[in-house]
């Protein structure tokens, strides 16, 4: 008998129960190492430190959430948002009509809708 009680499986929504990791059908599919692997760390993926000086004044210019000011709330901005892809337009990374001040909730649900 294990020592650990199971737990489910890492993978999203499954609920097959572990004892580490990832069940048998799901092993092979841990979805984010291999990804982050590939696209490369935040300086190959043109976020230098001209970025972060860059970063640094859309933050102070711009200082709340642009998304929660168009609904009405206030919040402090944390991230500075591509409109366009950087890696779709690299030549407008500096572009300030390109970027939006979010906060992180915005710049998240941002991400995650692929905008």
């Amino acid at each position: 008998m294990p020592d650990v009680l199971p737990f489910l499986c890492r993978q999203p929504g499954c609920q097959t129960r572990v004892h580490a990791g990832y069940c048998p059908a799901h092993q092979q599919q841990r979805p984010r190492r291999q990804h982050d692997r590939e696209r490369g760390n935040s300086t190959q993926r043109g976020y230098t430190y001209r970025w972060q000086q860059y970063r640094l004044r859309r933050l102070r210019e711009t200082p709340y959430c642009e998304d929660c000011d168009a609904a009405g709330f206030v919040a402090l901005a944390t991230e500075v948002h591509h409109v366009v892809k950087l890696r779709d337009r690299p030549d407008l990374q500096f572009v300030d009509a390109n970027t939006r001040c979010l906060c992180q909730p915005c710049h998240s649900r941002r991400t995650a809708h692929g905008e």
